[in-house]
């Protein structure tokens, strides 16, 4: 492959990279729940004072990279230690998309205007995983353990990414008890699961639908 074919993949990969980490930004700006894989970080940061968003999903993606290696053993490559510059990344992008949307202002200012931001972040976040997945580029550490464990244990790896998102979720919900005096959905008036939670579980893959067959059209133009 041409270093200008590689480095038009990673460009087009960080920036849907990047409308990830707006997504999770809008989610939580929304203030309804954030998406079930980022649950249990959005616990870790509004429970542990002095740790950012960003800084708790690079914590928790970078276990994940540990569970890929005792998993795959010989056959983890040092090739997938890049994903810990992809964590590094993720995490600065949505720290970066928090600041500036405070920065501006851009908060809802009714439930109405909350759930309109849920589904712009179900859009942003759809686009953003569409154009990852065409550029086939930077490896993610949350898709990559999914698919460790198929390798591993055998399975489909949607079924497998459900099971893992559920799991995410629930500890989400464990480390809202642990930290907000019991109540398994965050603290109050700043729920980490809710409603929007829900919402972005269910539309990000339907979305996903219209949005990766734009997506494709528009990479297959790119990379010629």
């Amino acid at each position: 492959m041409k270093a200008k074919d590689i480095l038009k993949r990673y460009i087009f990969s960080t920036l849907g990279m990047l409308l990830v980490a707006l997504g999770i930004a809008v989610s939580i700006v929304a203030n309804l729940g954030t998406s079930p894989l980022n649950a249990a970080s959005y616990a870790m940061a509004e429970g542990l004072e002095g740790l950012s968003v960003g800084t708790c999903n690079f914590i928790i993606y970078a276990i994940f990279v540990l569970l890929q290696f005792v998993v795959l053993g010989k056959d983890f490559k040092a090739a997938d230690l890049l994903q810990l510059v992809a964590n590094i990344l993720l995490s600065l992008m949505i720290d970066g998309s928090l600041w500036l949307l405070h920065a501006c202002g851009i908060i809802p200012g009714s439930l109405a205007m909350q759930f309109v931001f849920i589904v712009l972040a179900c859009v942003i976040t759809a686009f953003g995983i569409s154009m990852e997945v065409a550029a086939q580029a930077w490896m993610l550490p949350a898709e990559m353990t999914v698919s460790a464990f198929t390798r591993r244990f055998g399975g489909k790896f949607d079924t497998n990414k459900v099971i893992m998102d559920c799991l995410m979720l629930l500890l989400g919900a464990l480390l809202c008890l642990w930290f907000f005096d019991g109540r398994p959905f965050g603290p109050e008036g700043k729920p980490i699961i809710g409603w929007g939670t829900l919402i972005m579980a269910v539309c990000i893959g339907l979305m996903m639908k219209g949005s990766s067959p734009l997506i494709d059209k528009l990479w297959s133009r790119i990379y010629r």
